[in-house]
């Protein structure tokens, strides 16, 4: 039977740049290493200016207050640094795979935590091999590309994901961040097609990730789409039940037709 879901405020949330980090070993699974990168890093130096986080800025779901948001902060680094470094008795040390055509942003990143004492180490894979390794989650932190969509829902596998049942490590929930402070608003805002009530969950699920940053957001990258006329099936499609599919930033190309 198919899931009916009311309606709520629809947006077009870019997609976003971001590192995801590897929640469920170390050095991330300490969440004072992943605070130190949600503020280490300064966005303005990377293509696309400063995300600041998981929605666009210009969602009607964007919540400004300061909790909510990843900002800058070279004076709370210093001192997250510094805690980290005593916890553990080293200074923050880890592994960013990242795809050969996003080296230039893990660069800019890696000399800014340079300036912190923390050391990061580059590996560069061919694109499908840093997919496989991060669903598969061995690896410590990743560059992704979180693609946007007209509504969260596009990226909520991403937020709260389960591991696939024949293949328990594969998730598209890369940080392996299942925690119930991140799975409860989320379930608020997908339970209720209230606009001011899926506000208020969206700003709790954008403070949960600011606290917890499971996600570092780095970019926005705005997308759109340009078809002729007479080209049918790209942004208005059916789905194979018939029924008829709901918006997307990344349409599919099997229904695609032209007009006489």
């Amino acid at each position: 039977q198919r899931r009916k879901r009311r309606a709520g405020p629809q947006h077009q949330n870019p997609a976003r740049t971001v590192f995801a980090l590897n929640t469920s070993t170390g050095p991330f699974d300490d969440v004072t290493a992943r605070r130190l990168l949600a503020v280490a890093i300064d966005r303005s130096e990377i293509d696309g200016g400063d995300s600041l986080g998981y929605l666009g800025r210009h969602s009607p779901l964007f919540s400004e207050d300061p909790s909510a948001v990843q900002r800058y902060d070279p004076v709370a680094a210093r001192r997250l640094a510094a805690e980290y470094e005593t916890a553990h008795g080293h200074p923050l040390r880890f592994d960013m795979l990242t795809a050969p055509d996003a080296v230039r942003s893990v660069t800019i990143a890696q000399r800014q935590l340079r300036e912190l004492g923390v050391t990061m180490t580059i590996t560069t894979k061919a694109p499908e091999l840093v997919i496989e390794s991060m669903m598969d989650g061995s690896y410590e932190a990743g560059f992704w590309l979180m693609f946007g969509g007209p509504s969260p829902e596009t990226d909520i596998l991403a937020l709260i994901g389960e591991s696939a049942p024949l293949r328990k490590r594969t998730t598209m929930n890369l940080p392996r961040f299942t925690e119930p402070v991140l799975l409860e608003p989320v379930a608020r805002y997908r339970a209720t097609g209230d606009p001011d009530e899926q506000r208020a969950a969206m700003a709790d699920v954008q403070r949960v990730l600011t606290d917890q940053a499971p996600w570092i957001f780095l970019s926005e990258d705005p997308r759109g789409i340009a078809v002729a006329a007479d080209l049918h099936g790209a942004l208005a499609y059916t789905l194979p039940d018939g029924h008829p599919g709901l918006p997307t930033v990344r349409p599919f190309v099997g229904n695609l037709w032209r007009s006489p």
